[in-house]
């Protein structure tokens, strides 16, 4: 009897009427069940960011406002019957946070020093959240401290991209100010402002952008990705496209770049031109670079003798010479290793990384050969025929090899 007793709720609607209904009670507890009464407009998840606009279904804004303190907007959940009624405060700046995200609002925070940091289609700092002076503004009406590198890529901002590539005077346009672009929502387009933003924050955005690998720019013979850009690179005529794919190992090889191979050998500039020529623009020299390092660790491509080192800088690229790898000569085995019994036997030519992944197995080698003779041949061979090795070089590393073994010395 004293739970049927309790069963008429009283609150505001949306027009601020007193309006007064029954719950059927039940088992559940009584608040629960007022609750999942969509007439008793309790909310415990985040709303709809578009529902705080000016214009909105919650009328915030008063007439010509272009800001809002977001503690003002926060307890005006509280303060007002009309609106949904908020479990939680940290719903509400959730959902600030959503339409900041979502382009809708820019939250503005001032500092110390009278700077002030803004934040744009990416979420607001957890520490500024709870600031009472953090502002939401409209985005026709706020100038950006910084921009996200993140939202300069295609497909992202509304009416930004408009082909493949766009040149980076069209960015600093869209961010001059009182720019209005229409945004496609459910079935519908919608005219939405683009906040300004400085031209030296729209071209550190980029900078990082490009640095990031998010995107590539090109001008005239520089192309960047991945990297950070030079000083003159960025210019307003540079031009932006989505970021260039990883390169397969096998667009390296000879029969898929014949023009930069010749009798088995290519550096790393003839495949770079080569790749151009077939892109029709220069290829970023981080994406080379990876796709070299893929084909090295995969043991399809391998350095010369008389190859410069490998990594390098762009500069270096004409001395690094690359090959399929050599089938190991039998000619190259010593004398001892030839006159072996063993009933298994196995070679192959090792750089010092490989050298080093052999001393690193050779535990589990020695384990699991226990009982069974085992040994290893080693031959060692430094320089090669077309450069001379320094005195000093040949002795030092000469002395460091007798130490391990009095056979190991280094002759022409």
């Amino acid at each position: 009897a004293i739970r049927q007793a309790w069963t008429i709720v009283v609150t505001a609607n949306p027009r601020n009427e007193i309006q007064a209904f029954r719950v059927t009670v039940g088992s559940d507890p009584l608040f629960a069940t007022v609750k999942a009464d969509r007439r008793a407009r309790i909310q415990e998840t985040a709303i709809n960011a578009e529902a705080l606009l000016p214009g909105g279904p919650y009328d915030l804004w008063r007439d010509d406002e272009p800001s809002r303190r977001v503690k003002d907007l926060a307890s005006a959940f509280a303060e007002h019957p009309r609106l949904p009624k908020m479990l939680r405060v940290q719903e509400i700046l959730a959902t600030i946070d959503r339409g900041v995200q979502d382009g809708l609002f820019v939250a503005s925070l001032p500092r110390p020093d009278r700077t002030v940091k803004t934040w744009w289609r990416t979420p607001v700092d957890e520490a500024a959240r709870s600031e009472p002076a953090l502002e939401l503004l409209l985005p026709g009406a706020a100038t950006l401290s910084d921009l996200d590198p993140g939202v300069l890529g295609p497909g992202i901002l509304p009416g930004l991209w408009n082909g493949e590539s766009i040149i980076v005077a069209a960015v600093i346009d869209y961010f001059s100010g009182g720019r209005t672009v229409m945004a496609p929502r459910e079935g519908y387009d919608e005219p939405v402002d683009v906040p300004a933003c400085a031209v030296s924050a729209v071209e550190a955005a980029i900078a990082e952008a490009v640095r990031q690998g998010r995107l590539w720019l090109l001008n005239g013979p520089a192309s960047f990705q991945g990297e950070p850009l030079p000083a003159g690179v960025l210019t307003p005529a540079a031009a932006l496209r989505a970021p260039l794919d990883p390169l397969p190992v096998q667009r390296l090889m000879a029969d898929a770049l014949p023009d930069a191979w010749t009798s088995d050998e290519a550096t790393v500039l003839a495949l770079s031109v080569a790749l151009a020529g077939q892109e029709g623009r220069p290829i970023p020299w981080a994406v080379l670079r990876r796709a070299v390092d893929d084909a090295i660790a995969s043991r399809w491509l391998e350095t010369t003798p008389g190859s410069d080192a490998w990594p390098c800088d762009v500069a270096g690229a004409a001395a690094v010479v690359l090959r399929p790898p050599v089938a190991f000569e039998p000619s190259s085995v010593t004398s001892k290793a030839a006159e072996s019994r063993a009933a298994y036997t196995c070679s192959a030519v090792l750089d010092p990384a490989a050298l080093q992944d052999l001393v690193d197995a050779l535990p589990d080698i020695v384990k699991s050969a226990a009982g069974v003779p085992l040994e290893f041949r080693l031959d060692v061979a430094l320089g090669n025929g077309g450069k001379d090795v320094g005195a000093d070089t040949l002795e030092s590393i000469d002395k460091l090899l007798r130490e391990v073994n009095p056979d190991l010395r280094l002759r022409r």
